[in-house]
């Protein structure tokens, strides 16, 4: 058998792995416990899917009832946005009562975290700053941040300079901001937003008292672990798949994460040949 023969084969089966919705459905749990984790080290600040596939990482039972729409098409690298279609600014006086929360997304092989989380977020966190400034008295804001922050190792400099310009133009130029700031009611806020990052990998969670900050911490989540080819294998008898949530359409034979959540023991408990038939009749579960 040849290399290229070989390499088919391994290929394949990677490709079946990822497949697998035995596998994904106790990849998503194994993220959610990571999700728990961090709540609970943050008990003050709300917990909030950014749909749609945060749902699958977010407990109902910590859920803050709440939902972001942050897109990542809006982060992406040449098309980077502030979407008046999703504002999101229904969240903000979440933030001013709770002086924070954490918003959950994940992704799939290739990234340590979405583009929702590293660039639309900070996008949209400098640009609800900058709407605050012209809705008040300037006065009243000296020292008021309306700088972008992206995560280091994930948005280069020069990406983020790009960003910078944009964000300007928003500003100065095209009235993004005040249009913001004239047709949608935006809830006052005692500090600037500002984005936090934590993954997996983080090996010290920051320190968020909201005594000794100086901003509102809008903590992105990213819930899966970020492995080599998206596929890692655990001696609990799956194989992880990074984002297993991402796209579920494709993969869950009709599951959705509410139905899985409703259902989650039993449907965790399944057999890997007994849970393809369970998953199309889980809604008779309710």
């Amino acid at each position: 058998m040849s290399s290229r023969d070989l390499a088919a084969i391994a290929l394949a089966e990677l490709r079946r792995e990822s497949q697998d919705i035995y596998n994904r459905i106790h990849s998503i749990a194994e993220d959610a416990e990571f999700v728990k984790q961090v709540h609970q080290h943050f008990r003050d600040l709300p917990l909030l899917p950014n749909m749609r596939c945060g749902a699958w990482y977010v407990d109902p039972d910590i859920n803050a009832s709440q939902h972001a729409y942050f897109k990542s098409t809006d982060g992406h690298t040449n098309n980077w946005s502030f979407n008046l279609r999703r504002p999101n600014l229904h969240i903000l006086p979440l933030i001013a009562q709770h002086r924070g929360l954490i918003l959950v997304d994940s992704t799939r092989a290739g990234k340590r975290m979405p583009d929702a989380l590293s660039k639309t977020i900070p996008i949209w966190c400098s640009v609800i700053n900058r709407a605050l400034l012209l809705k008040c008295r300037p006065s009243s804001f000296d020292g008021w941040d309306t700088a972008i922050y992206t995560p280091p190792g994930v948005v280069s400099v020069q990406e983020r300079h790009q960003i910078e310009k944009k964000l300007d133009e928003w500003g100065c130029r095209t009235g993004c901001t005040a249009t913001i700031a004239s047709f949608y009611e935006i809830p006052g806020l005692q500090r600037p937003l500002r984005p936090v990052w934590i993954t997996p990998a983080t090996s010290t969670y920051p320190d968020l008292s909201s005594d000794a900050l100086s901003f509102h911490p809008v903590v992105c989540l990213s819930a899966s672990k970020q492995v080599a080819d998206g596929l890692e294998r655990r001696t609990a008898g799956f194989t992880y798949i990074q984002g297993s949530g991402d796209d579920h359409e494709f993969f869950f034979q009709g599951l959705t994460p509410t139905v899985f959540w409703r259902n989650r023991d039993q449907i965790l408990k399944e057999t890997r040949s007994a849970l393809p038939d369970l998953v199309p009749h889980t809604e008779l579960l309710l």
